[in-house]
This record gives structure tokens, sequence and C-alpha cells, in this order.
């Protein structure tokens, strides 16, 4: 694995993390599917 890929991997790691920490105190909002693709085509991370 590439370090850049490694640098990735964990930086993947530490948002998963954050989020969990966040659903456990209850700090997370729910967003339908529709929501998040939405959210990801604007963010240029998916093509419609």
């Amino acid at each position: 694995m590439l370090l850049v890929e490694q640098l990735e991997e964990r930086e993947d790691i530490a948002i998963i993390q954050e989020w969990l920490q966040k659903r456990t105190d209850g700090e997370v909002e729910t967003i339908s599917l529709d929501a998040l693709e939405q959210e990801l085509i604007a963010d240029g991370l998916v093509f419609s």
C-alpha cells in the first residue's frame, strides 16, 4: 500500500470514528439516501 493510500485510509477511519461518537452522543442528523446522493453529486464525488 502506498503512503498516500495509508494516509487516506487513516483519514477515513478517523471520519467514521468521529461519526460513530457523534451518533453515540445523539448529535448525528439522519438524511434520506436521495438527499445523500444529491450532496455527493454537489460535492463532485458521484456523477449522475
